[in-house]
């Protein structure tokens, strides 16, 4: 996938976009749960498809960044690679069991990175 960004956008202006409903004829996602660590943007979303009527829970992450003409997003889940581990426990928690082994994986890093933060911040 791609980078997108909107002319003259502001970060604020992005988020606000990300965590909008989404909805067309098939689909309806809602951003249910949002943060912003650093410029990831974590989102536990909630999917209708809206011609089964299954819904399933997945998480998001929208990476933002800035150039010259303004702010912009490259949007990734946990199936198509985020090298950024800093999802909230939360949202690994609410979300639907991983469909592959990638996804596996990647929740055992985000695991691992928190267990080293919490072990960091517990020096003195």
């Amino acid at each position: 996938m791609g980078s997108y960004y909107s002319y003259g956008a502001s970060r604020k202006d992005i988020i606000k976009e990300r965590i909008d409903l989404q909805e067309d004829a098939f689909l309806r996602a809602e951003t249910v749960r949002h943060c912003a660590r650093g410029n990831c943007l974590w989102r536990l979303v909630k999917v209708l498809n809206k011609k089964t009527g299954a819904m399933s829970n997945y998480i998001a992450l929208d990476l933002l960044l800035a150039n010259k003409e303004g702010w912009g997003y490259k949007p990734m889940d946990e199936d198509s690679g985020p090298y950024y581990f800093s999802c909230p426990l939360s949202y690994i928690e609410q979300a639907d069991p991983p469909q592959t082994e990638y996804s596996k994986e990647w929740r055992q890093k985000v695991l691992d990175y928190h267990e080293r933060t919490k072990e960091y911040r517990g020096r003195t």
